[in-house]
């Protein structure tokens, strides 16, 4: 989270555990029932907020926390979870929906209502999705969404190759300002 102490720890600390906690729980469940699933990423990712809460005090660092986005995809299926202002979209047929929903005091605001690392942990929010052929998803931190809008967005991916769409969009959020870091994962989901 910009502007915390550290925030950065908390990210480092999300990036690494919370995909080995995924593998690990993915070999023991091998079935893709919605509530089940939900459940399991629901366990991972809180016992990831608490790893990052017990080293926030460990390091006397009130308030360290991180945003979350995540992607799962298996087969025809996919789950996304996120905590905070960290966005999920998907590109489909030249539309792009967002799939998430910031976590924010209102809506003009950058306060977090929910974050990795808080002390009274808010279950993430965790949707099951049905893929598509072609499907391409967006994973972004608010450093491009605080600079572009969701139409300038789109025109950025519908004119761009999709092995330069992550650079285009970090270059125009860094024209429009850069005010933030900007962090943004291209995801191509089934081919045909």
């Amino acid at each position: 989270m910009g502007g915390v102490e550290g925030g950065a720890e908390a990210a480092s600390i999300v990036v690494h555990e919370l995909p080995s906690m995924f593998r690990r729980t993915w070999r023991r469940f091998r079935t893709f029932e919605k509530t089940a699933c939900q459940a399991l990423l629901q366990e991972d990712i809180h016992t990831v907020n608490d790893l990052v809460y017990r080293q926030g005090q460990a390091l006397q660092l009130s308030g360290m926390g991180s945003t979350l986005v995540t992607l799962y995809l298996k087969d025809r299926l996919g789950f996304v979870a996120h905590q905070g202002d960290s966005r999920a979209y998907r590109w489909r047929q030249g539309q792009l929906e967002l799939l998430t929903r910031d976590h924010v005091s209102g809506p003009d605001s950058h306060v977090l209502t929910r974050a990795m690392g808080s002390a009274d942990y808010e279950p993430a929010d965790v949707d099951l999705l049905a893929l598509e052929s072609n499907d391409r998803f967006l994973l972004c931190s608010d450093g491009l969404t605080g600079m572009l809008s969701d139409t300038k967005i789109a025109s950025i991916i519908h004119a761009s190759a999709d092995q330069r769409v992550g650079q285009n969009l970090v270059d125009a959020a860094n024209e429009a300002g850069g005010e933030d870091n900007v962090s943004v994962i291209w995801i191509h989901g089934l081919s045909t």
